[in-house]
């Protein structure tokens, strides 16, 4: 324990250092901005430059204004309209016995009952795979898409404690917090099906015509506090057998203390191996569902063929 807090102090003290370097290097902003004033207060005293500058300034801004707002308005705008459109045209469809080909699917021959039906089976499938791959050893380590890693604003922590041969502790504290997610993992599937029992009919259709990824979004919108609370007592728990948790606030606490600190990295470990394993869970159950849209042999049941084989 002596031995890490000194190593501890010299991390910081060597961060605490190259932060000051860093400072030193930054352009004088102040300066510069005085240098600019002077020189458009220069400009301003000839009136031929100044009306040249002027015009050229108002086409760049009406330009630029104008392309930024025909690019926002043509990619959200239209997006809205068209999603709009569809579920208008799925609306009017399903009171009329689903008699439309909406979204990409013919559901013409589809009662709310096959649909909703479908999509429960899908998301129950998909959550239990999902869950069951990530509860068991290297279901987050192995996986190089969802790994638990150091966050970016503590590389340079990372790296200053392998610079002072502190490697293995590093290691360790990703092999923990990735030990710690996969732990957690099993706490999911119940959540999971009590929001899929909940699941409403126009929920399905609009997971349906939604794509890829809509089951999970509708997932994630339903699930996330509830796996929040469920999460974090299990990854506390399991980071807290190796101290890994009180090492981690030890260090960022003291390092977010130095004058020299520019970017703050986040004490409570717990919360940010909580946030990776729910982004991690939900990668996952988005390749499952995908895998039941678009190959017909993970489709389990007949009525998975029929809703989904609509398309």
């Amino acid at each position: 324990m002596y031995k890490l807090k000194l190593t501890l102090l010299a991390t910081a003290t060597f961060l605490s250092t190259q932060n000051l370097q860093a400072q030193s290097k930054r352009p004088n902003i102040k300066g510069a901005k005085r240098q600019v004033r002077i020189n458009t207060t220069d400009a301003g005293n000839n009136n031929t430059s100044n009306q040249s500058g002027n015009s050229s300034v108002s086409d760049r801004s009406g330009a630029n204004n104008s392309n930024e707002t025909a690019n926002r308005n043509g990619s959200d705008g239209s997006g809205t309209n068209d999603r709009s459109g569809s579920n208008n045209n799925g609306g009017s469809g399903n009171n009329g016995g689903n008699n439309n080909n909406a979204g990409g699917f013919n559901i013409n021959n589809l009662t709310n009952t096959d649909i909703t039906g479908a999509l429960r089976q899908a998301l129950e499938i998909g959550a239990k795979n999902a869950a069951g791959k990530l509860n068991m050893q290297n279901g987050f380590f192995g996986n190089a898409l969802i790994k638990v890693l150091m966050p970016p604003e503590a590389q340079k922590v990372e790296s200053a404690l392998r610079q002072f041969g502190m490697g293995d502790l590093v290691d360790q504290t990703i092999l923990s917090m990735n030990r710690a997610a996969e732990d957690a993992a099993g706490k999911a599937a119940p959540i999971f099906i009590n929001a899929i029992t909940g699941m409403s009919i126009q929920d399905g259709l609009n997971i349906l015509k939604g794509g890829n990824g809509a089951a999970t979004a509708y997932l994630r919108s339903k699930t996330t506090a509830a796996l929040t609370n469920a999460f974090r007592p299990v990854i506390e728990g399991s980071l807290n057998k190796l101290n890994v948790a009180s090492y981690w606030s030890q260090l960022f606490g003291f390092y977010n203390q130095l004058p020299t600190t520019f970017n703050k990295i986040n004490p409570d470990l717990t919360g940010y191996v909580t946030e990776r394993a729910l982004n991690g869970l939900f990668v996952t159950i988005a390749d499952e569902e995908n895998k039941i849209r678009l190959n017909p042999a993970s489709r389990a049941s007949d009525l998975l063929q029929k809703v989904f084989g609509a398309h």
